[in-house]
């Protein structure tokens, strides 16, 4: 799964990295991004667009809030789960990140791991129109996948990671003939990320500073 994740860069770098106009009004860097709260979500209308989104995705068809965040969608049952296979057919989007945080588990406890490349990530996600239930805001769900072989002694779930994100936006591509292609995208990526352990403070979200991305090992020397 994908539960909490980091961009470490500006709204301004991000749009000019992913060439597309800048209409994100949040606020980042941010190094403990988590669910509900306001996210730079990219989409494709006239051209490239970086707006504002709710990580929790509301169906179109929902009169209250799921109990649960819907902050995942599973790439194995996306196109019959009826929350989500209206929107992977009409609404996908992309989701930029430095990196993402995943629980480990010890015997001792859990234990967060900060997973992340040299390059952005681009995590595969489906959104819905803004609605009252998501702030006023369009509202996304983070695709994934059973974690790659090089990854999977972590968590047993991986963010969907795209190469081509043209592909993913092309509102002309049938879903059927992307899932495959993104997986085997997703587990390329994934075959080149780095991780290491964190601090354990990353687990509050009223924390949010660079230090939570420092390794665990390197904080260690100052306790």
């Amino acid at each position: 799964m994908c539960g909490r994740f980091v961009l470490s860069k500006t709204s301004n770098e991000l749009a000019s990295e992913l060439e597309a106009e800048n209409n994100f009004q949040g606020q980042l860097p941010s190094f403990n991004i988590a669910p509900t709260q306001q996210v730079p979500m990219l989409l494709l209308s006239d051209s490239r667009l970086l707006t504002d989104a709710y990580w929790g995705l509301v169906p179109h068809w929902a009169d209250k809030p799921p109990k649960t965040p819907l902050i995942n969608s599973r790439i194995e049952t996306i196109l019959e789960k009826p929350s989500f296979r209206n929107a992977v057919r009409k609404s996908r989007a992309v989701i930029p990140a430095s990196g993402y945080f995943e629980w480990k588990q010890f015997a001792t406890g859990k234990q967060p791991v900060f997973i992340h490349s040299n390059k952005l990530l681009l995590f595969a996600a489906i959104y819905e129109p803004a609605s009252p239930l998501s702030n006023n805001l369009p509202s996304f769900s983070i695709v994934t996948k059973q974690s790659a072989a090089e990854i999977e002694q972590i968590h047993d779930r991986n963010p969907v990671m795209l190469e081509d994100l043209n592909q993913w936006l092309d509102s002309e591509a049938k879903p059927e003939q992307l899932i495959s292609s993104i997986a085997d995208q997703s587990d390329r990526i994934a075959s080149k990320l780095s991780f290491y352990e964190v601090n354990k403070s990353v687990g509050s979200v009223s924390n949010n500073h660079p230090g939570l991305i420092k390794p665990e090992s390197d904080q260690k020397l100052f306790d």
